[in-house]
């Protein structure tokens, strides 16, 4: 027995080996040498010859990949090329520098990274690369200088010599040269010079534009494109017999040197090899490791008219060559493409054969084991079965227990709502009981509406929940149950609307059960509907189905609170603190029961629309869940609508001018909000908000005597709102009594730290929030009765860093002492110039200083004018005019109104003392 076993693990063992040993022959035989070629340009005959003598080169070499990338001229673009060359791990890296001085530090990286870099055609301006392949160019230019003294026998010769790019070596050295053989030789003389940049168009459009004002014997071009642009300038000009053009790198083929010589074109050009197969050989023999030398100087001859045709015979007779020896390569390569495949699907076969044996011995093995398993697998079946019926016994006994509880919920809830239902019903009763009443009336009914929901839920459970349908018309039914929203749509300013397009649309349903469904659905919609916005239903009627539609511009939900929408207990990012989330789940096991579907579309601060469908007829229903008699509907809100409840609320709206002090109170939780409201609306005048946002907002738009804001509060919390309506001068001086539920010493600290005056923690007695609101209204008013002495006084100079409230002051006082004499200077132009709006303005002023802006700045002049009076200088007149006064005579009816004397009249008393 152990010998088998030890036969099976081996076999597997072998195989594996085996099959591997067979892939890695195959990867092995594949390997592949990448080359990364970084070229500074590819759009001249030069540069795409040597790229084809490269690939022709690369050819000979089998698993070998050239990757060239085209920097275009620019230094930038080449450095980025490399650093990507560097990154990916190439086995050997050619460049052409651009530019030497801005790309050597990158090809030093290169080489520092252990990548060998072959440079190519212009050298860096370091030594650390493997090896150099390239002409000299300084003996090139030289070559060019020598021929140019065998062609001229006069006494002057005037040269134009057209640059390649300045920044790079070959045009540093070409010109080196050219200056070197002409130094012992006064006929020649260089005049000028031009910037071609390696460019035919380049070269063309700046030649042309320096030959008009020169007198030159010969063109020395940097390279033939160069050449070929002098030549077709000298043509236009009808001076090409006189001048003579020389270009440099005698490219073999059609538009190549060769031809250009042949052609006329060029006087003579000067071989400037490419290198490029060479600088394949060279980097295959660095990375098989053979010996290389670092510097490689290629040949260059001059061609001209005697020894050309020779030459454009040798090369076409190499090129022809060349071409028939890479279409044998072809040949080969296919053959050998073919022998891979047929040996890599001998392999697999190979391996395959193996495989099918492994598996074959294993799949014995397996089923023997698999006998095993199952046997273990049923005892541990039987012991799970066990643990989940007692898990589930236990479970059940939760939820009886929990049934038990919810039903003795109903007993003290109904001996809550009868008697407040009876108390709301005498008319005698003051309006705040009426509100207070409602208020416990309508959360009894959210508690026995939650207590259903959870017994309804255990019904569905146990399969006792059984859909009573009858047939109805479901038009009059939505439009029943939208009616009882609509006080709540007008206390609220929301767009409630129900659209249907038929009427009557008659459809089996449980009342009771579509009631609750549609009554859920609109208590969300509303309470995540903002004021002024909009709750729409629409019932659409189809050949078989009808659906409803309840949509609303509210909140939203975001894409993953819309998957779990209609989970149990699930409860989402907008409802966190005000929801069980038994409502939608609820909903969705009515709708179901009715054999119909519900679906929600949401997206967040947009709105969302619940879509229920529900099926036309009664097939689809059993025989036991149709009605024989018409049920009634049970909606637990209907002993006091909604629309009722909502009478008792306290308006939000402007206050009344009855009460002196206006109080801002800013509350997410709506009967907390109501029954402070309720509460404070004997002594004040009350203003309510339910968020920071619109708390601010009705701040900047009221500017009350206090505000009283909670801590917690949707978006913009407590904190953030004091700390903004404390730094804005329009705010500044309004006290600000905090409420929390949070009794950490860190918060309240944080609290008192952000601006506030007064911190309270919940619960806290109404009485001494009530006190608190008087005391920091009374504080308030000594306060303003020190600005107004203070900014009254003749100082003038007050400390640069105080309060805002005093900052404000200053400012004020200065703007209205800067305009005096300016009669068109008003309300109008002060708020303007201090970013306020009138209204903002006048309840600033009025809190601080207790009078009008305009009482003030009367006042002011008038002051101004009676000082000036007693200095007995100006005339009546003057003095009114200098004081913004309009007229003498309005300003004599002020004074007068002010000081109980004309101005003549104070002038003359002031004479007789």
């Amino acid at each position: 027995m152990m010998k088998r076993m030890v036969r099976c693990k081996t076999w597997p063992t072998v195989a594996f080996a085996l099959l591997s040993l067979l892939f890695c022959r195959c990867q092995n035989a594949d390997e592949e040498i990448v080359i990364g070629f970084s070229q500074c340009t590819g759009n001249d005959l030069w540069r795409k010859t040597m790229h084809d003598d490269m690939l022709r080169e690369l050819s000979f070499y089998d698993n070998t990949r050239l990757i060239i990338k085209d920097a275009e001229d620019d230094n930038s673009r080449q450095i980025q090329h490399i650093q990507e060359f560097i990154n990916t791990g190439v086995d050997l890296l050619i460049v052409s520098p651009n530019e030497a001085e801005p790309v050597t530090p990158y090809i030093e990286q290169a080489y520092s990274s252990g990548i060998p870099v072959i440079v190519i055609d212009r050298k860096s301006s370091s030594n650390l690369y493997t090896a150099y392949i390239g002409a000299d160019n300084f003996e090139i230019g030289k070559a060019a200088a020598e021929f140019a003294l065998t062609s001229f026998d006069q006494d002057t010769v005037k040269v134009l010599e057209i640059w390649g790019l300045r920044g790079s070596t070959p045009a540093i050295e070409r010109h080196k040269g050219f200056n070197a053989g002409l130094a012992n030789h006064d006929v020649f003389e260089i005049v000028a010079s031009v910037n071609g940049e390696w460019q035919y168009e380049k070269a063309l459009t700046r030649f042309g534009s320096a030959i008009d004002t020169l007198d030159i014997d010969l063109v020395f071009a940097h390279n033939d494109q160069m050449g070929k642009a002098a030549h077709e300038v000298l043509l236009n000009k009808k001076r090409r017999k006189d001048i003579q053009v020389y270009g440099v790198d005698g490219l073999p083929g059609s538009g190549g040197g060769l031809e250009m010589v042949m052609n006329g074109v060029l006087d003579a050009t000067f071989l400037y090899p490419t290198g490029g197969n060479e600088a394949i050989r060279l980097a295959v023999d660095i990375l098989q490791g053979r010996p290389v030398t670092k510097e490689h100087r290629l040949i260059t001859t001059a061609i001209h008219e005697g020894n050309v045709r020779t030459l454009k015979l040798q090369s076409e007779k190499i090129l022809s060559q060349q071409q028939s020896i890479m279409r044998q390569q072809k040949l080969i390569a296919d053959q050998n493409s073919l022998y891979k495949s047929q040996r890599i699907i001998l392999y697999l076969v190979s391996g395959g054969l193996v495989v099918i044996i492994v598996l074959a011995i294993f799949l014995v093995k397996l089923l023997h084991s698999k006998q095993q398993i199952n046997k273990k697998l049923q005892k541990k079946n039987e012991q799970v079965e066990l643990a989940s019926q007692q898990v589930k016994e236990a479970n059940e006994a939760k939820l009886k227990f929990f049934t038990n509880i919810s039903h003795e919920f109903r007993t003290p809830l109904t001996l809550i709502l009868g008697p407040a239902e009876e108390m709301l019903k005498q008319k005698n009763r003051p309006l705040k009981d009426k509100e207070e009443l409602g208020m416990i009336y309508k959360n009894a009914q959210r508690l026995l509406r939650l207590v259903n929901q959870l017994m309804d839920f255990r019904k569905i459970e146990n399969n006792k929940l059984q859909v009573q349908a009858s047939p109805s018309d479901l038009v009059s039914f939505i439009e029943d149950v939208v009616s009882s929203f609509k006080k709540v749509a007008k206390a609220q300013s929301i767009d409630l609307q129900f659209n249907c397009d038929a009427k009557p649309v008659e459809v089996w349903f449980d009342k009771d059960m579509i009631d609750k469904v549609l009554f859920n659905l609109l208590s969300n919609a509303f309470k995540f509907t903002t004021e002024k916005g909009f709750v729409h239903l629409t019932l659409k009627e189809y050949e078989d189905t009808v659906t409803i539609e309840v949509e609303d511009n509210g909140l939203g939900m975001s894409e993953e609170h819309v998957l779990h929408a209609f989970d149990r207990f699930y409860v989402g990012e907008n409802n966190k603190g005000k929801g069980t989330g038994l409502g939608l789940a609820l909903s969705k096991d009515l709708i179901e029961l009715h054999h119909g579907s519900i679906t929600v579309e949401s997206k967040k601060h947009i709105g969302t629309k619940f879509t229920i469908a529900l099926k036309k007829g009664n097939k689809h229903f059993s025989e036991t869940e149709l009605a024989h008699e018409e049920s009634s509907i049970i909606n637990d809100d209907n002993h006091l609508g909604l629309g009722e409840l909502n009478t008792f609320t306290l308006s939000s709206s402007q206050p009344s001018e009855t009460k002196e002090n206006t109080v801002l109170i800013i509350e997410d939780d709506e009967h907390l909000r109501q029954f402070l409201g309720n509460s404070l609306s004997e002594y004040f005048n009350v203003v309510t908000a339910p968020s920071g946002t619109e708390g601010l907002k009705q701040a900047l738009e009221l500017i009350p005597d206090l505000i009283v804001t909670d801590l917690s509060l949707p978006g913009l919390d407590g904190i953030g709102l004091v700390r903004r309506m404390k730094s804005d001068m329009r705010t500044s001086h309004i006290p600000v009594i905090m409420l929390t539920s949070n009794h950490q010493e860190s918060s309240q600290l944080e609290g008192l730290r952000s601006g506030a005056e007064l911190y309270l923690t919940k619960p806290f007695r109404l009485s001494l929030l009530l006190e608190g609101i008087k005391t920091q209204i009374r504080n308030r008013e000594i306060l303003k009765s020190h600005y107004a002495e203070y900014h009254t006084s003749s100082k003038e100079d007050s400390p640069a860093n105080v309060d805002l409230n005093a900052r404000f002051l200053r400012e004020f006082k200065t703007l209205i002492n800067n305009n005096l004499s300016n009669t068109n200077f008003n309300v109008e132009s002060i708020s303007e110039e201090l970013g306020m709006s009138r209204v903002q303005l006048y309840r600033k002023v009025k809190n601080m200083l207790g009078c009008s802006v305009h009482d003030y700045l009367n006042d002011t002049r008038l002051s101004k004018a009676k000082k000036l009076l007693q200095d007995n200088g100006l005339t009546i007149s003057e003095i009114a005019y200098e004081c913004g006064f309009s007229s003498p005579a309005y300003f004599s009816t002020a004074f007068k109104a002010r000081f109980n004397i004309t101005p003549s009249e104070y002038k003359n008393s002031l004479r007789s003392d």
